[in-house]
């Protein structure tokens, strides 16, 4: 994770400069006395100079930081296990949307994880056509995108991006913890859900960690739809659905099951730890 926030700093810091770099560079050459030097020289004032080589730097920046606000999060001392799965989706989707057309994404996510992005049938029917991917990245990326006017340009660029994204979502899938099981079962934990699906959660969350027997279960949904209800008809003032929420509970007492649950949360692991 260290060396993806590295990047990330490295590319935004190069793009910052990058102006500078091509001043920098062009004056070099022009004083340059050492022939093989002026050669090297040279061939860098050729790339800062190429349209085409800054947008894929400005593109790579783009995704990476997408990369970097997930790591950051995932290690930060202030995220707990129910937020875990919300953070991965949305990066995994976030940049998927770069290069999908709308209507792809309304497709559920498990099924999205058996894709094989790397399949040019899959690309087919997922990817965005050149001009649209163009067009599409310009809109939530950067308007310079639309520099790319010629279309050997673009068909470069079109072929640079959907390696590198193909690459990069298939890895996504193999390291990021979609399908842990802990993960899975605790993110009723935020209370979104239609309370059929809130009970099919609770109860798979007690199966997996043990800590009702029958009896006590109970008493389980029924505290955790009385908290709801609660919160939803408080919400405005100030009542949040968070790791604080499981906090005030976890000190109140009143809930007696639902303090069980979150001694659970706080133990859980968080930050950099593994899941």
């Amino acid at each position: 994770m260290t060396r993806w926030l590295s990047l990330g700093l490295c590319l935004a810091r190069l793009l910052e400069i990058w102006e500078s770099l091509k001043d920098y560079m062009d004056y070099s050459v022009t004083n340059s006395k050492d022939a093989s030097q002026k050669k090297k020289e040279t061939y860098f004032v050729k790339i800062l100079n190429n349209k085409t080589f800054f947008l894929k730097v400005l593109f790579l920046s783009d995704i990476i930081g997408k990369l970097n606000e997930t790591n950051t999060k995932l290690q930060s001392q202030h995220t707990y296990i129910g937020k875990i799965r919300n953070y991965i989706e949305y990066c995994f989707n976030s940049i998927l949307q770069r290069i999908c057309a709308s209507v792809e994404l309304e497709v559920s996510f498990e099924d999205m994880l058996s894709l094989n992005f790397e399949d040019s049938a899959i690309q087919q029917q997922w990817f965005l056509d050149t001009e649209n991917f163009i067009q599409k990245i310009s809109n939530i990326i950067d308007i310079r995108f639309k520099d790319l006017a010629l279309e050997t340009e673009q068909k470069e660029f079109d072929k640079f991006a959907k390696e590198y994204l193909s690459k990069l979502l298939n890895l996504l899938k193999q390291y990021m913890p979609f399908k842990n099981s802990l993960i899975k079962v605790v993110d009723f934990i935020e209370l979104n859900d239609k309370y059929s699906i809130l009970e099919k959660k609770v109860e798979d969350f007690n199966t997996y960690l043990g800590i009702f027997d029958k009896e006590e279960f109970k008493s389980v949904y029924k505290e955790l739809l009385s908290y709801k209800d609660i919160i939803k008809k408080y919400g405005d003032e100030g009542l949040q659905i968070n790791f604080e929420m499981w906090n005030k509970i976890r000190k109140s007492q009143n809930y007696p099951c639902l303090v069980k649950i979150a001694e659970i949360i706080f133990t859980l692991p968080t930050s950099s730890a593994d899941v």
